[in-house]
């Protein structure tokens, strides 16, 4: 009866002196809070950059790069500013700058860690030749880009993401020309 009696008072919440192990951080591997992002990788840019006197398109590999900083405004829903970019070298010497300033609205398909971003903004290039520098003005542009990343601790993830950046601009001796860079990006994200 006594063994009954001891077996009983282990059983009881609270009777037993074993611990409870620490609740688990709610935020690990999940979207929320503060959200910081870069990527860089390998692309191909394109622009016509016709100026007044006529000069050849400007097209070639590049290497896109972007930096988004914001935060979780629902969980999986990340609001940020985001600068991006690319550049291009052609013959001649002469380099395109593309880049832009944009609101990046980014969506994560969770538990997968798949994302899609939309960056709508203001962009402008700019061609160097030599040590002569030409920029048009500002004008529309977006980064759309899609993601896949893995998680390397406990809030940081790895990834890789196809993306587009397209930017219309003119302005400054340059016509209205559309420039197009699809990429490759290897992501590093914090959130």
């Amino acid at each position: 009866m006594r063994a009954l009696a001891v077996l009983v008072l282990l059983m009881l919440p609270g009777a037993a002196p074993a611990e409870e192990p620490l609740p688990a951080d709610s935020t690990v591997h999940r979207h929320l809070g503060f959200f910081f992002r870069a990527d860089v990788g390998l692309g191909y840019l394109s622009s016509p950059n016709q100026q007044s006197e006529g000069p050849a398109p400007i097209s070639g590999l590049s290497v896109p790069l972007g930096l988004a900083v914001g935060g979780a405004v629902a969980e999986n829903w990340i609001l940020a500013g985001e600068v991006w970019g690319g550049f291009t070298t052609s013959t001649g010497n002469r380099t395109l700058f593309v880049y832009g300033y944009s609101l990046a609205v980014v969506h994560y398909f969770m538990p997968a860690n798949v994302f899609i971003s939309f960056a709508p903004g203001i962009a402008r290039f700019s061609i160097e030749t030599g040590n002569v520098s030409v920029s048009s003005n500002y004008g529309p542009g977006f980064k759309f880009a899609v993601g896949k990343e893995w998680w390397v601790g406990d809030h940081w993830g790895l990834g890789i993401a196809a993306e587009l950046i397209f930017a219309v601009n003119g302005g400054n001796g340059f016509s209205t020309v559309s420039t197009v860079g699809p990429g490759l990006t290897f992501t590093a994200t914090f959130n």
